[in-house]
């Protein structure tokens, strides 16, 4: 099995590549927005669940 990549070497030689062509600062934002956006997503789920039914009006209709 020597010399056959896995998962974490491949993500590793992308990275790399990465920052070769656009620079370590624009990787950063890229990774920062990443998270960010993860943890909304996260977020969201999680609230969305947790959410109570809306109670019916009480109040009577006027008769005309």
């Amino acid at each position: 099995m020597v010399g056959f990549l896995g998962a974490p070497e491949i993500i590793l030689i992308i990275v790399v590549i990465a920052i070769f062509f656009f620079g370590k600062d624009k990787v950063l934002d890229w990774a920062r927005t990443f998270g960010s956006a993860k943890k909304e997503f996260s977020k969201a789920a999680t609230e969305g669940t947790k959410e109570e039914p809306k109670k019916k009006s009480t109040k009577k209709k006027k008769k005309k």
